[in-house]
């Protein structure tokens, strides 16, 4: 079971065209619609990267990362101690868990 899974069971990677999607489903159809149609696609594009978490070999979950940035109010730049007017981050863009999740071997 997925419960009993350790972190070293856990693989982490960029997705791939190679990447079976098909079983992969998070109860949220614009989520899943997303990585099985788009991701890729945008990921082409540089907009974001997906990646997949992967337990005997079967896709868990994903998550999208995207460049970003926190916009500091030109008031508030002496009260945090940075002199730019955005400072950089990373977004975590969207988030899917398989349903089948602990209770059931993946």
């Amino acid at each position: 079971m997925v419960s009993d899974a350790t972190w070293d069971d856990l693989v982490i990677e960029k997705i791939t065209p190679s990447d079976d999607l098909s079983g992969f489903n998070c109860g949220d159809e614009d989520l899943n619609e997303f990585l099985k149609k788009d991701s890729l696609e945008q990921m082409a594009k540089q907009l974001n990267v997906t990646y997949l978490c992967k337990y005997n070999n079967k896709i868990i979950a994903f998550f999208t990362l995207s460049s970003d940035s926190i916009k500091i109010n030109r008031d508030d730049k002496h009260i945090v101690g940075i002199n730019y007017s955005e400072y950089p981050a990373l977004k975590l863009g969207r988030l899917g868990v398989d349903k089948r999740g602990s209770s059931e071997e993946v």
